[in-house]
């Protein structure tokens, strides 16, 4: 069984009332904070269904081995008081070895999150997309190294890279 976790878990199960009770298990429970940031381990899936500059590190520690990410990954329009965003949604990948694989799946124009977006992280972002608007991405890196050709996002905490993997 998959197992995932909707912040709004009496929407999960007003949404899944029809679907067969084998397949799905919706379980509304508390979920603690700790600065703004939900605490959550061992997740299969995490939809993130609003404009983010980039993954959090809490998201990405609580996938299990095989479990994925999907994202988008936006900068804010200023035509649109920043509500609005446009860019890319990004599905990671967690290996058994804990490393990520990353893909572009489609371009995206979403509203943006509140709280989860940093402006120097977006200023790259934004660089980015306008060098490669969809970047043949195959990796997030969390590894401190140099920024490189292949280095399509790369902050101090992470890179997403186009560097063929090994």
């Amino acid at each position: 069984m998959v197992e995932a976790l909707e912040l709004d878990g009496r929407t999960a199960v007003d949404r899944l009332a029809d679907v067969e009770p084998r397949q799905v298990e919706v379980t509304v429970e508390r979920v603690e904070r700790e600065r703004g940031r939900v605490r959550v381990e061992d997740l299969d899936a995490i939809l993130v269904n609003a404009g983010v500059t980039h993954p959090q590190e809490s998201w990405l520690d609580a996938l299990v081995p095989g479990g994925r990410l999907l994202l988008p990954l936006t900068v804010a329009l200023p035509a649109m008081g920043g509500t609005l965003g446009k860019g890319v949604m990004l599905m990671i990948r967690k290996n058994e070895a804990g490393s990520f694989a990353a893909d572009v799946t489609s371009f995206v124009a979403i509203y943006s999150a509140l709280g989860l977006r940093e402006s120097g992280i977006e200023r790259i972002l934004s660089e980015a997309l306008r060098r490669t608007s969809f970047p043949n991405l195959t990796q997030l890196r969390r590894d401190t190294h140099a920024r490189v050709d292949n280095c399509w996002l790369h902050t101090e905490r992470f890179c997403l890279s186009m560097e063929p993997l090994l």
